[in-house]
């Protein structure tokens, strides 16, 4: 278990997090306010969201390779790219990774002059040709007891409509799942 110090972090970190969204959703749907976006710097905003996640990314069972230039910085809605990284590292952890002992993650974050270009793997499970047709779509899981099927198409949102950018994923035969986007 974590420290008590270690734990008051975690929660302290976790409620700034769900209060930042609270906040980006009222500004959408209530009040119909442009989304505030700010300098971050992206690989800190991972890392953020992996300490978020706590004792569900256990070391000795999960690897999480982060390939990013920690001064990477861009304009954007820091909500937004916590809810995408959240999502994507909860499916690896509860779809990828199920009735596996160990799984590896890489996250690949680089940028040109135009684009940020992002590529996330897993080494899990992967998704068979039905599922990937439907990967994005609302309500689709794989997992009915234990999924909402919403993670993914509020992934597929935020990248196309909020950024203006592109998804594709790909699921090779025994070698787990690559989300790869532009935004």
């Amino acid at each position: 278990f974590p420290s008590h110090d270690t734990g008051s972090a975690l929660l302290q970190q976790n409620l700034e997090r769900i209060g930042e969204l609270v906040d980006t959703f009222r500004q959408v749907a209530v009040e119909g306010k442009p989304l505030r976006t700010h300098h971050l710097r992206l690989r800190a905003t991972l890392e953020a969201v992996i300490r978020s996640l706590g004792e569900r990314i256990d070391p000795r069972r999960v690897t999480v390779a982060i390939h990013c230039d920690p001064l990477l910085e861009i304009e954007a809605v820091s909500a937004d790219w916590a809810s995408i990284f959240v999502n994507l590292l909860s499916n690896s952890l509860q779809h990828g990774f199920k009735g596996r002992a160990t799984g590896r993650i890489e996250i690949r974050i680089s940028a040109d002059t135009q684009r940020l270009h992002v590529e996330y793997s897993d080494d899990g499970n992967g998704i068979g040709p039905d599922g990937l047709a439907h990967i994005f779509d609302p309500f689709f899981t794989t997992d009915l007891q234990n999924g909402s099927g919403l993670g993914m198409h509020l992934v597929y949102n935020l990248i196309t409509q909020r950024m203006g950018g592109h998804i594709h994923c790909d699921s090779p035969p025994n070698a787990g799942i690559v989300f790869r986007f532009l935004s």
